[in-house]
């Protein structure tokens, strides 16, 4: 998916200019209806060893719970992923509560 790009009509609050990702605000971008709708914090931000990015809230893993919007709606709905725009691949930053330092490491798969 890293090249894959989201069809946004969406007007997004930051000035590409001002964009600190090296990939296009209209990247689509993995993230839950929890943070999109229902407003929860992100809690982990992952990218991928393909550079793909996934934006959680560390409650659920259900795919009928996932979405995919444009990395400009997932911006403007918590700007605190701005700081992890140089996250290595295969890397993620995750914290425990919206209160937690971030916490950067490699990434492990749990595949149970």
């Amino acid at each position: 998916m890293s090249d894959r790009t989201v069809d946004c009509q969406q007007q997004h609050s930051i000035d590409e200019s001002d964009w600190p990702f090296n990939v296009p605000l209209n990247t689509g971008v993995v993230t839950t209806k929890n943070i999109m709708e229902r407003n929860y914090p992100v809690m982990e931000v992952l990218r991928d060893e393909e550079g793909d990015w996934l934006v959680l809230c560390g409650k659920t893993r259900e795919t009928s719970e996932g979405m995919l919007v444009c990395f400009g709606c997932a911006y403007d709905k918590n700007p605190v992923i701005g700081q992890f725009a140089d996250l290595d691949l295969g890397y993620e930053a995750c914290r425990k509560s919206d209160e937690s330092d971030w916490v950067i490491s490699k990434i492990t798969w749990d595949h149970d």
